[in-house]
């Protein structure tokens, strides 16, 4: 997380014009969104939780992203051992990917480096606990009827060395979805 300023700053100066603009100049805003979510994540349980992170939009059909998406196993879990913490997985990535558009939606596909992080029963006695370089993919559906608003729809499945998993989310996005 302590990356997020520097990135923030770098996506700012990225959308400054190059030149002064000039009056009749009609340069268009960069789409940026956000997006908050709930998500289920299966590992060996399922596991149920929170999905947030940012987009920008970038050379038209490129995107850059920053997403988090974390779960946990619910208390009432018959796979839990007493005096241990519930089953929980997280992935943390910066994405690259490419979008397609329509009148009201888009679909996106990306691809990026992130850190898996997870507590899952190994065997009826014993928990792996552990921390990998992670491949994440992760595909998007967005419904976005307004500029500003819209609701998607993510599939993450993340590759590590340690336990791979999946993931699917309905997250609220907020912000410049579509170019207008």
């Amino acid at each position: 997380m302590r990356f997020l300023l520097p990135l923030l700053f770098l996506l700012h100066c990225y959308s400054l014009p190059a030149q002064p603009a000039v009056i009749s100049d009609s340069t268009k805003p960069i789409p940026l969104w956000f997006r908050l979510g709930i998500a289920s994540m299966k590992g060996i349980e399922p596991l149920y939780g929170f999905d947030l992170g940012f987009t920008v939009n970038f050379m038209e059909s490129h995107l850059l992203a920053v997403r988090v998406m974390q779960g946990e196993a619910l208390p009432s879990s018959n796979l839990q051992l007493p005096g241990r913490p519930p089953d929980n997985l997280l992935d943390a990535s910066l994405l690259y990917g490419v979008i397609t558009r329509d009148e009201i939606g888009q679909a996106a596909l990306f691809a990026g480096v992130g850190v898996a992080h997870g507590q899952v029963l190994k065997t009826a006695r014993s928990v792996q606990t552990f921390s990998s370089l992670s491949f994440p993919v992760e595909g998007q559906l967005i419904i976005a009827p307004w500029p500003t608003l819209g609701i998607g729809i993510d599939f993450l499945y993340s590759f590590n060395a340690q336990k791979n998993f999946y993931g699917f989310s309905l997250a609220l996005q907020v912000g410049r979805v579509r170019p207008e």
